[in-house]
Parts: C-alpha cells; sequence; structure tokens
C-alpha cells in the first residue's frame, strides 16, 4: 500500500524510501528511487541534502576483531564499520561524497580500506570553486566524489580517465520492511 511520508531527516529518508519527491518552496525539483536522486543531486535542487551513492547490499562477512563487516553490493565488497550486522542481512550503503579520495593506482599507503577501478563520467562545478563533484563509473555502480580541482589537475584526471576510488568509510543503514520492522536476510 502506497504511503506518503513526510521527513527533513536525510538519514530517515535514507532508511525509508522507494521513491522520493524532493520540495522547494512547494515545487518538485526531483523526484525518483532514493539512489538516482542522490547520486544525480549534484545536479539538482538535491545539492543542498546528502550527495553521494546509495546502494542496496547483503553482509557477506564480518571481522570482529577490527568491528567491520563486509557488504557486497553489485558485485563489489566494500569492508565497512559493523553496524550490528548479521551475516546475510540486507543494508543500504550510503557512500557520500565526501568519503571518497582519488588516485591514479590502487594504492595501500593510505588508510582507506577500499580501492575501486573506476572511469570518470563526469566533472561537475560543487558549491565552493574550489571543489568539483566527479562521478564514477565503477562496473555497474556508480559512484560521485568531492574533489579539489587542484587535486584533479595534479593528477591529471579528466573524464574518460581511469581512476580509484579510495573509500575509508560509509553509512550503513539498515533496509526496512513495509511493517517498519528490519528486513530479514
Amino acid at each position: 500500500m502506497p504511503m506518503l511520508y513526510v521527513t527533513h531527516s536525510a538519514e530517515e529518508m535514507l532508511r525509508l524510501a522507494d521513491h522520493l519527491v524532493l520540495l522547494r518552496q512547494g515545487r518538485v525539483t526531483a523526484q525518483g528511487p532514493p539512489a538516482e536522486v542522490l547520486i544525480c543531486g549534484h545536479g539538482s535542487a538535491a545539492a543542498d541534502g546528502p550527495i553521494g551513492a546509495l546502494f542496496d547490499g547483503h553482509v557477506t562477512a564480518l571481522d570482529r576483531d577490527f568491528g567491520l563487516c563486509s557488504v557486497n553490493i553489485g558485485g563489489i565488497d566494500l569492508w565497512l564499520p559493523d553496524a550490528g550486522s548479521a551475516i546475510g542481512s540486507s543494508v543500504r550503503v550510503l557512500v557520500s561524497a565526501d568519503q571518497i579520495s582519488l588516485s591514479r593506482s590502487p594504492s595501500r599507503d593510505g588508510a582507506a580500506l577500499n580501492a575501486l577501478s573506476c572511469s570518470i563520467t563526469g566533472i561537475a562545478d560543487d558549491r565552493h570553486p574550489a571543489l568539483a563533484l566527479v562521478s564514477l563509473s565503477c562496473g555497474q555502480q556508480m559512484l560521485v566524489a568531492r574533489v579539489a580541482r587542484r587535486a584533479l589537475a595534479d593528477l591529471g584526471l579528466r573524464i574518460n580517465s581511469p581512476a580509484w576510488a579510495q573509500v575509508d568509510r560509509a553509512t550503513i543503514l539498515p533496509v526496512y520492511s513495509a511493517t517498519g520492522a528490519a528486513a530479514p536476510p
């Protein structure tokens, strides 16, 4: 049964929504599945909210020694801080544009646990002229990174350049069923 739910909480929206309708001053500024609205946020009125990528996935492994879980999102496994998930449980993963750095190689010299081979598909203006929003294709997944324009120039990165997206953390959100309970694995 369809339900209309109004919220000003981005986290609540990401946990519950199947379809978003964003309003500004009484006008629809963006609508669609959360993952599409969020990753396209830098090109629409959604830019005032979170910008990044939202994925549905499932927990495939736990590393209790370090408090991590591995989440598979469409063939990509990410090691992320565990939010108390069980192996096999369904989760949503929010990878904020601010949680990604770019490099030309999969360096293990940094603190990021995850390095994803990508191609740059777009570079757009951000809210500050020193920054750019970089759209990335990582296999079948799309990401967006907020990067200093100087870093892009120093690395020689431009549209169609190969790059490595280094994801150091992300937010894991449980997936809720229509009853409001966390969805079973």
